[in-house]
């Protein structure tokens, strides 16, 4: 039995699947209500290319997530550069041909020439955080990335209560129904972490990737504040940056 396991319920069904089956590869922006944007896709514990994965299986996937395979679930360059191009996609149909900014840390990954290069041509700006400050600078690591994660547990231990999925996860969930099931539950867990502004938002104050500014509109000679202060509107308006 492993420690984490101590006290539980409901354990991990083998070892075997304690260790990575999956990875989630999270954007989010700061923006609020009509303005909030988040993009989820899923790496996969399987072959890059081919595989067994049945039209079946492919047709039950949540819609809304991307599903993506390497042999031991990693974001090596050829999945980034996949994630990338799949990225621009959604990206163009909500800004078209506007720059956005997408700031990320220096995984060897992000910083291949290929991957730089399709998000360039989609007009995303990339901004690196130095080495070494991603856990101090990266909203997701402030507190949004957690909160997906906690989402995920909430709603499969609200699977779980269902005698015929628990009986299901204690004897034999084939690795088809895992990866089923996973985009399902990622899927309403990033819808969830995203409608929480005020988290969401609060992850970028704390890091320093948003500051906001009050203008007293008293003191103004005119009711249109981007007539004298564009430029400081536009750092109000930092929240449509684009993060992974």
């Amino acid at each position: 039995m492993d420690d984490e396991d101590k006290g539980a319920h409901v354990k991990a069904p083998s070892d075997a699947l304690r260790k990575r089956q999956f990875t989630m590869h999270v954007i989010c922006n700061a923006g609020e209500g009509d303005e909030r944007y988040g993009y989820t896709a899923l790496t996969c514990k399987g072959k890059h290319k081919g595989g067994r994965r049945t039209a079946i299986e492919k047709n039950a996937w949540n819609k809304k997530i991307p599903v993506l395979f390497q042999k031991n679930a990693w974001v090596d360059a050829d999945i980034a550069k996949e994630l990338a191009a799949d990225f621009v996609q959604h990206k163009r149909k909500k800004h078209g041909d506007l720059w956005v900014v997408m700031s990320l840390d220096n995984l060897s990954a992000h910083v291949a020439d290929d991957v730089k290069k399709t998000f360039a041509d989609g007009h995303v700006f990339l901004l690196f955080f130095p080495p070494q400050t991603t856990e101090s600078l990266q909203p997701i690591d402030a507190g949004y990335g957690r909160s997906i994660r906690c989402h995920i547990g909430n709603l499969l231990d609200k699977w779980l209560m269902t005698d015929e999925n628990l009986e299901k996860w204690e004897s034999k969930l084939t690795a088809s129904e895992r990866r089923v099931l996973m985009t399902h539950l990622v899927a309403e867990a990033n819808d969830l972490a995203l409608m929480d502004d005020r988290m969401r938002v609060g992850c970028f104050k704390r890091t320093g990737l948003l500051m906001e500014y009050i203008i007293n509109l008293n003191l103004m000679t005119t009711s249109n504040p981007k007539a004298l202060y564009p430029k400081l509107l536009c750092l109000i308006r930092v929240k449509s940056l684009m993060m992974t």
